[in-house]
């Protein structure tokens, strides 16, 4: 604010960039490699903010009622991203196909493990890239479940992951190729 108390969108932004602390993880949600919707989506979730059973009975809008994918827990954002059965499942799928090991399963820890075990640049990127889709498809999954009573197998998630991943590095791989025949 200013001094005579008149709010200006200045000091609303250097209020807002001193009101919490540096999130570290802003780099891998809006990482370049990602697909922007999946891009949102682990915004979201990595904010809490996505409409969950729990966060939607906080507004005062639906009931109790247990996740929709394994039907045994109330549906948090921790339980979503990865205590659920399912999703731990698909998260698991995931990491053997990258070939690696996670001990934590929480989604901060999720991603700050990898980030810790990839060196360069472009691995980075590409792995959070599929992080991001990884928590994309078990939202969609989730809707699916919830309006349609439909939950696929894990293995199909997976599917979609690295289907996803290979156009979308194919796409980067096609515009840095134009980009380096322009010169």
């Amino acid at each position: 604010m200013r001094p005579a108390g008149i709010y200006t969108i200045k000091s609303g932004y250097q209020w807002k960039q001193n009101e919490g602390q540096q999130m570290d993880w802003w780099r891998a949600v809006w990482n370049r490699t990602n697909v922007p919707k999946h891009s949102f989506i682990f915004w979201l979730a990595m904010r809490c903010r996505l409409l969950t059973r729990e966060r939607l009975m906080q507004m005062g809008i639906g009931q109790d009622i247990p996740c929709p994918l394994c039907g045994s827990h109330p549906e948090t954002n921790a339980h979503l991203f990865f205590e659920c059965e399912f999703s731990k499942a698909c998260l698991e799928d995931t990491l053997n196909w990258l070939k690696t090991k996670q001990r934590n399963m929480g989604l901060q820890e999720i991603w700050k493990g990898v980030t810790r075990k990839v060196t360069g640049k472009t691995s980075r990127g590409l792995i959070w890239a599929i992080l991001a889709a990884l928590i994309y498809y078990i939202w969609q999954v989730r809707n699916d479940a919830v309006w349609d009573q439909i939950v696929p197998r894990t293995h199909m998630i997976l599917q979609k992951i690295q289907m996803k991943s290979k156009v979308r590095i194919f796409e980067i791989l096609k515009r840095k190729h134009m980009c380096k025949n322009r010169y």
